[in-house]
C-alpha cells in the first residue's frame, strides 16, 4: 500500500477553495517536506511548504498548485516530519543487483534530505506515515456514482455510495478505464450492441466517463474488456458499498 500513498496524494490534490482558515503566506517559507520519486521511465513528486502552499508534479517537473494547508494541518504535519529527523541521510534497500526499473526517493525533511534507494520497498515508516498524512488530509469527501457495466449478455446497474477506490471488485475495471497507456491482449469478450458502451459511469456531480468497444484509444477497449470477464457482474449487489 506504500505506492498508494503517493497515488492518492496525487489524485486528491485538486480542489475548490475551502472556507477553512489557510496559513498566512511568509515572504520566504521555506520546504517544510517535500518527496521526488521515480526511475528511468517515470517522475513525481509533492512539496508542503511551511506557510501551507502545496505544490506537485508528474511527468515534467513543472510545479502546479494546489489548495494550501490550514495552520492546523501544517503543525500536524510538522509533527510527523519531526519524528522522521533522525533517519540517515542514505537508506538501502539491499537488493544485489538492484532491479534497473526500480525506484528511487528523495524526501525533503525541512531543508535535510533522505535518500531511499528502493522505493517503496526499504521506505521507513517515519517517511510512509508522513505521505499516508498528507493524503488523509486531501481527501475529498466521496463523489457517488453509478456504473452501467456489459457483462457479456446485458447491462447491469451498480450503485457506487462510497469512493469507488475502496471497492475491491471494481479494482481491476477502474485500473483498465483510468490508468495511462493501458495494455491487454485482445479478449474473446462478446461486444455489446452498437450504441451500448461496455462501461458507463456517471457520477453525482453531473461528470460522465464512458468506453464503447470502438473506442479510439489503443489498448483501451480490450484493457476494459479483460476486466470485465474477470468478474459476474450480473451476481453482485445492486450496492457495492
Amino acid at each position: 500500500m506504500r505506492w498508494l500513498a503517493c497515488a492518492l496524494i496525487l489524485l486528491a490534490g485538486c480542489g475548490s477553495a475551502s472556507e477553512t482558515p489557510v496559513a498566512e503566506p511568509a515572504r520566504e517559507a521555506g520546504v517544510l517536506f517535500a518527496y521526488e520519486v521515480g526511475n528511468h521511465l517515470h517522475r513525481y513528486g509533492g512539496r508542503v511548504f511551511e506557510d501551507g502552499r502545496y505544490e506537485l508534479f508528474s511527468g515534467e517537473p513543472d510545479w502546479e498548485t494546489f489548495e494550501p494547508f490550514t495552520p492546523d494541518q501544517v503543525e500536524q504535519i510538522a509533527a510527523a516530519v519531526d519524528k522522521a529527523e533522525s533517519l540517515p541521510g542514505e537508506i538501502k534497500g539491499g537488493s544485489d543487483p538492484i532491479p534497473p526499473d526500480t525506484a528511487r526517493a528523495t524526501f525533503t525533511l525541512r531543508g535535510r534530505e533522505v535518500v531511499v534507494d528502493e522505493y517503496p520497498q526499504a521506505s521507513p515508516p517515519e517517511l510512509e506515515a508522513i505521505l499516508e498524512l498528507i493524503a488523509r488530509l486531501r481527501k475529498k469527501p466521496p463523489v457517488a456514482s453509478t456504473w452501467e457495466v456489459w457483462t457479456g449478455s446485458e447491462t447491469v446497474k451498480l450503485q457506487v455510495p462510497c469512493d469507488m477506490g475502496d471497492v475491491a471488485v471494481l479494482a481491476d475495471l477502474r485500473d483498465a478505464l483510468f490508468m495511462p497507456s493501458p495494455s491487454a491482449t485482445a479478449s474473446r469478450f462478446p461486444d455489446p450492441p452498437s450504441g451500448t458502451p461496455l462501461v458507463r459511469i456517471e457520477f453525482a456531480d453531473g461528470e460522465t466517463h464512458a468506453v464503447a468497444a470502438d473506442d479510439g484509444e489503443p489498448g483501451r477497449a480490450d484493457a476494459v474488456k479483460a476486466a470485465l470477464a474477470g468478474t459476474d457482474w450480473a451476481k453482485l449487489p445492486p450496492r457495492l458499498c
